[in-house]
């Protein structure tokens, strides 16, 4: 009822409704129908008064209240409650929870995870889960049953401690029942598969071996294990490996430097040496695998172990194999000094000084020198002179070259697996005037 002039006349009205106050405290539900006020009102005298109805469809076991609000252009009023309680019969579950799965968080138990399903599908009083389960192993054994009384509840751990047959990753059986005092649902619950959780792999891959390798590659092979003895989800096959920290790098001659490498050296060595380990899983198919990121001219350890998806098992032996030459890294500190000759036949002179390869990655076998005429920064000739220099020396003493001329002079250590790649430095001859004393 509102004044038959009113500037903004109410157009509809909303029902609104909690099935159970209990469980949903403030939170009110709106019917998605609302009820036109032009169709049912009527004027008396200065007074427009509407009347009207709503169905609303209700659920079994409901405690059902009412209230109604009217809308404007304004906006909403104030709801006003409906003073009875509708309440509507219990029956059975409709259904059971959906979104079923287990999986074991160890070997002695399985957790259950489901959907809880929501109040209005309760249906009746002291509305919980049932959930049995068997090993499905032997496929028509007894079930045994637990109960969860908490509705609101999404996941159950069964602890089979008595179980004298329970074993890791041992697949069950597994089914939830929705149950009231009414009864359990009528629909016949889905039978999901579930396992206990995984347990230590008790296998260790037999026959570790290297088949094959060069400066930074290694093929290893191994004998196949039993899958069952992962005791889990069989993921494959882990090799660890790693190399001698003692081989490999030249130290370097500066002396700030050294302190600080020592010093390192000392916090890494205070650290687990797992932290310097690589790894790399191999299925559980393969017997063959290769690592392709080794160094040169290194010896390097190497372990492998089954894992499942929680676990690993027990390493192998360690086994030590060494890596083939490689081509060294570029010689460092490379410096080109022009100078004056001792006499007229040399020339121009410049005298070159570097420091061994950080990584030699093999035996050094000899420096290769390579002087080559530049113009703009650019090399100008296509075949440049080059000479070999012994394996122990770091400088060289060119001679024979052209006055005041720029020079690029590179530089390349080499192996038995060949030349590394350069370091060059530039400089430009004296002038000859200069050169013979002026």
């Amino acid at each position: 009822m509102e004044p038959a002039d009113t500037v903004s006349p109410v157009k509809e009205f909303w029902v609104q409704y909690q099935m159970d106050s209990e469980t949903e405290g403030t939170q009110w539900r709106t019917h998605p129908v609302p009820v036109q006020a032009h169709p049912n009102d009527r004027i008396e005298g200065d007074q427009r008064m509407v009347s009207g109805k709503a169905t609303v469809a209700l659920q079994p076991f409901g405690h059902y209240v009412f209230r109604v609000l009217a809308r404007n252009g304004v906006g909403d009023s104030s709801p006003t409650r409906v003073k009875d309680v509708c309440i509507t019969p219990p029956k059975q579950p409709d259904r059971n929870p959906a979104g079923v799965w287990a999986k074991g968080a160890s070997p002695e138990n399985i957790v259950v995870h489901w959907r809880p399903m929501a109040r209005e599908e309760w249906n009746g009083k002291n509305f919980h889960y049932k959930i049995k389960y068997r090993p499905s192993e032997g496929g028509d054994g007894e079930w045994k049953e637990v109960q969860v009384n908490d509705p609101f509840a999404d996941r159950y751990t069964i602890t089979l401690d008595d179980d004298k047959d329970a074993k890791p990753f041992q697949p069950y059986e597994v089914q939830v029942q929705a149950v009231n005092d009414e009864g359990q649902a009528n629909i016949v619950p889905e039978t999901i598969q579930g396992y206990t959780g995984e347990g230590v792999p008790s296998s260790i891959p037999g026959g570790f071996r290297v088949v094959s390798k060069d400066g930074t590659t290694a093929t290893f092979a191994w004998n196949p294990v039993d899958p069952k003895s992962a005791n889990g989800n069989f993921t494959g096959y882990k090799i660890t490996y790693w190399y001698d920290e003692a081989e490999g790098e030249e130290e370097t001659s500066d002396v700030e430097t050294k302190f600080r490498f020592k010093r390192s050296d000392r916090a890494v060595n205070k650290r687990d040496v797992e932290s310097r380990r690589r790894t790399i899983v191999f299925g559980p198919k393969a017997t063959t695998g290769t690592v392709t990121d080794l160094k040169p001219d290194t010896v390097n350890y190497a372990t492998i172990q089954v894992t499942n998806s929680a676990h690993e098992g027990e390493p192998s032996e360690v086994i030590q194999f060494r890596t083939a030459e490689g081509v060294p890294s570029p010689v460092r500190g490379l410096r080109a000094h022009p100078m004056n000759p001792r006499d007229t036949e040399e020339k121009a002179i410049v005298h070159l000084i570097w420091r061994r390869p950080r990584r030699p990655n093999g035996k050094l076998l000899k420096y290769v020198i390579e002087h080559c005429r530049t113009e703009n920064g650019r090399v100008v000739e296509k075949d440049c002179p080059k000479q070999d220099v012994d394996a122990d020396q770091t400088q060289i003493r060119l001679s024979g070259l052209e006055f005041e001329t720029p020079y690029r002079f590179i530089v390349r250590a080499q192996t038995s697996a060949g030349e590394g790649d350069p370091n060059s430095a530039d400089a430009t001859t004296l002038p000859e005037v200069v050169a013979a004393g002026g």
